[in-house]
């Protein structure tokens, strides 16, 4: 993968994190009502001022500390006045988190990366604010969600394989579902 869309999704999380504030326990999507009607560059601006007020960023996540410290390095040389606090677990113990201190008010979480299934179940739940980055025209189409509840910063591509002495030609399936 290129630094690119990498670097597109660390300049995304730092504008995830901007207006989430425990401290008056709104959501996120309760403070970014405010930005979505400007501009791009004003959004951007207001955005990172708000990052500067709040100062911190507060990823949960799967990955481990080695294999999520170069994208958070990144960020930390992009945005030097936002403290990082990261939160690592396996995708149970991050749903769960997320779910019991959203329902005890508590909105802490401002990145949460977790792989489809649980990101579906959250947003089913309505744990998940939709969010419109002024970064996303760096970012694939096939790696944002339509409805803005997520965006993607890697993919799987899987292949299928055949043993040829073990296999006939013919009866190797021409579909997934056969």
């Amino acid at each position: 993968m290129s630094i690119k869309p990498v670097l597109a999704i660390v300049l995304l999380a730092t504008h995830l994190c901007v207006p989430v504030s425990s401290v008056f326990a709104q959501t996120a999507g309760e403070v970014l009502k405010v930005y979505e009607p400007l501009k791009k560059p004003e959004r951007k601006t207001r955005l990172i001022e708000g990052a500067k007020r709040e100062g911190r960023l507060v990823f949960y996540g799967t990955l481990g500390v080695d294999a999520s410290r170069p994208m958070l390095d990144r960020f930390r040389q992009f945005h030097p006045y936002i403290s990082i606090d990261h939160y690592c677990s396996g995708s149970v113990g991050i749903y769960n988190r997320v779910v019991n201190e959203a329902r005890a008010g508590k909105h802490e979480v401002d990145i949460i990366e977790l792989s489809a299934g649980p990101v579906s179940d959250l947003i089913r739940g309505g744990f998940i604010d939709p969010y419109r980055s002024p970064e996303t025209d760096a970012v694939r189409p096939e790696f944002i969600d339509p409805r803005h509840f997520w965006s993607a910063y890697h993919y799987l591509v899987v292949g299928l394989a055949y043993n040829k002495n073990l296999v006939k030609a013919s009866e190797v399936p021409k579909t997934v579902t056969r």
